[in-house]
C-alpha cells in the first residue's frame, strides 16, 4: 500500500496528539492515585457532627459532575466530527499555501479541542479528589475518577477518527485546480 506524504503528515500530527493525550491522562490520575494511596493507608474517619454539610455537598458535587460529563458529550458531539473537520479545512484550504501547512492549521484546531474536552475529563477527577480532602468520603472520589478517566479514554485520539483527513485535503487541491 503506497502512503502518499499527506498520509505521513496526518500519522504524524496523530503521534504528537496521542503525547499530548498521555501527559493529560497521567496528569489527570496523578491526583487521584495519591489521593487513593492517602486513603488506603490513614483510613480517615468521618464526622458524623457534620452530616447536613455533607448532604449538601454532595448534592452539588453531583450537579457540577452532571454539567461537565454533559459538557464534554456536547462538545465532543460538536467538534469532533468529520463535519467539523471538512468546515475547518474549507475555512483554512484558502489561507493554506500547501498541504503540510493545511494539515498543521487542521491539527492546531484539533488539538486545541481536543485539549478543552480532557481538561473537562480532569476536572471531573480533581472534583471526586476535592470531595474526598472535604469529606474524607471515598465513594464519590471513586465514581469521579473512573467517569473522568473513562471520558479520557473515549477521546483517545484513534487513528480510524482521522482517516479521511488525506482524502478530503487531496479532494480541496483537485477542487481548486479544477475551478481555477
Amino acid at each position: 500500500m503506497d502512503i502518499t506524504e499527506n498520509e505521513k503528515r496526518v500519522i504524524n500530527q496523530i503521534r504528537k496528539m496521542r503525547m499530548r493525550w498521555q501527559v493529560f491522562f497521567a496528569a489527570g490520575l496523578l491526583p487521584y492515585i495519591v489521593t487513593l494511596l492517602y486513603d488506603f493507608r490513614a483510613r480517615p474517619g468521618l464526622n458524623l457532627k457534620v452530616i447536613a454539610y455533607l448532604q449538601n455537598l454532595d448534592s452539588i458535587s453531583f450537579i457540577l459532575a452532571i454539567v461537565l460529563a454533559f459538557s464534554i458529550l456536547l462538545l465532543k458531539r460538536k467538534y469532533l466530527s468529520r463535519k467539523f473537520i471538512a468546515s475547518i479545512l474549507k475555512q483554512d484550504a484558502v489561507k493554506a499555501s500547501d498541504s503540510g501547512a493545511l494539515i498543521k492549521e487542521l491539527f492546531g484546531v484539533l488539538n486545541r479541542k481536543f485539549a478543552i474536552i480532557w481538561m473537562l475529563g480532569i476536572a471531573l477527577i480533581v472534583e471526586g479528589v476535592v470531595y474526598f480532602w472535604l469529606t474524607f468520603a471515598d465513594r464519590n472520589m471513586h465514581l469521579y475518577a473512573f467517569v473522568g478517566a473513562y471520558s479520557l479514554l473515549m477521546n483517545y485520539p484513534r487513528k480510524l477518527f482521522f482517516e479521511s483527513v488525506s482524502y478530503q485535503i487531496e479532494e480541496l487541491y483537485v477542487e481548486g485546480k479544477n475551478n481555477s
